[in-house]
């Protein structure tokens, strides 16, 4: 877990940044998003102490069909609004002093969530303006004739679908990464190893008939196959004319990767055009509250998949290709404004939500007074002894009397 630095931690003052806190006034019973749900639909996607959990949405929505999108899309809505805190308890190595502090935990999609991503993308934007090629390395520009002299590329960018005549809509979100890793073993069988950035996303389209249905979009980037590319003009979806760039050995691509279903080849002409088309889709579609945001982050969270998947030499092999530097020891941060945190050691104690914390909803980090601290733990853990004892059949109503040592 990433814990924010110790000055932040101790002010009532939110983290400031462009995501920083915008507290609210609502009191802790008014969630956003309850009061779009039916009380029985409330009641079946709660725990015993009254949270919203993702176990308990797993049990009631799969297998999932289109029909329960909407009431998803809902139940979702109101798992990410309910906000809820780890509470940790920092000891100052050089006092010995004592403080426990509540902070917003990260839940898919929310601001949080949105901040810790922007964060693992972080690289992205250290990239330099390196052009691979260009539309002159194609055509004589004042002549505007064709060049043949071969231009190669080992970046391309892939879209991968899944056809709704072989599987349903569940079937596509569960067998995806299966899927994908299949895909890859084939390529790699061929032309060599590959590293990946990818991002699933639901088709957002309400009226079409694959709403919903998974589609991963997929930074490749091959560590020694290369590819020959063209450029080709071609119509957008809004049907203007543009120009993109395509490889010559497609077809034989897609034979060797096997893949069920259509799938999208292009070539990028710059590393640049590779990371915006990352951080664009990141933020359109990751988190927000835009349609494509809101199906998306539903679904993934449904199924348990991450809002991106990179593979562990992607990194490098980036760096490598537009020929950086490769000390990237801070591309990851240890705390919200990646600073490192050395004076205080934290340990952490348990979630709890806003309203067992009676915090505003939307606070980021919250000071916590010793005491309630205390009673917050020894309510968690009587709970849980509560739980296991009617569990075991000797709690009330059981009929069992037990004994002093239970």
């Amino acid at each position: 877990m990433k814990y924010p630095s110790s000055d932040e931690l101790f002010t009532n003052q939110a983290v400031d940044g462009a995501r920083g806190n915008q507290a609210s006034a609502r009191s802790a019973d008014s969630c956003p998003g309850l009061v779009s749900l039916s009380p029985d639909l409330r009641q079946a996607m709660m725990d015993n102490r009254g949270n919203p959990r993702l176990a308990k949405a797993r049990d009631y929505f799969l297998p999932l069909t289109a029909e329960k999108l909407d009431e998803l899309e809902a139940v979702f809505d109101f798992w990410q609004n309910f906000d809820e805190y780890a509470l940790l308890k920092g000891v100052n190595s050089r006092t010995g002093k004592t403080r426990f502090v509540a902070v917003k935990a990260a839940k898919r999609g929310n601001d949080v969530y949105a901040r810790r991503m922007d964060e693992k993308l972080g690289f992205l934007d250290r990239i330099g303006k390196k052009k691979l090629f260009d539309v002159s390395d194609f055509y004589d520009e004042k002549a505007w004739l064709r060049l043949d002299s071969p231009v190669w590329t080992r970046l391309l960018w892939i879209t991968f679908t899944w056809d709704s005549k072989i599987c349903s809509l569940d079937q596509a979100w569960r067998r995806s990464y299966e899927d994908l890793h299949r895909w890859k073993a084939n390529i790699e069988n061929e032309y060599g190893k590959l590293e990946w950035l990818i991002f699933p996303q639901a088709f957002p389209d309400r009226n079409g008939s694959a709403f919903g249905v998974i589609h991963i979009h997929g930074l490749i980037l091959m560590n020694e196959a290369k590819f020959s590319v063209f450029a080709n003009s071609e119509k957008d979806h809004d049907g203007r004319e543009i120009l993109r760039y395509r490889i010559h050995e497609k077809d034989e691509f897609a034979d060797q990767g096997k893949w069920h279903s259509f799938i999208d080849v292009q070539a990028l002409s710059s590393v640049q055009a590779a990371a915006n088309y990352c951080r664009k889709y990141a933020q359109k579609v990751c988190y927000g509250s835009s349609e494509k945001a809101r199906i998306t982050s539903a679904l993934t969270w449904i199924y348990r998949k991450k809002g991106f998947s990179l593979t562990r030499g992607f990194r490098k092999e980036l760096n490598d290709l537009i020929e950086l530097l490769q000390d990237r020891k801070t591309s990851f941060q240890e705390d919200l404004d990646g600073k490192r945190v050395q004076e205080w050691t934290w340990e952490f104690l348990g979630v709890f939500s806003a309203r067992d914390l009676h915090v505003s909803y939307g606070e980021w980090t919250v000071p916590v007074d010793p005491g309630e601290a205390q009673d917050l733990l020894r309510m968690r853990k009587g709970q849980v002894f509560r739980d296991a004892w009617d569990d075991s059949g000797r709690g009330l109503g059981s009929g069992g009397g037990g004994s002093s040592n239970d």
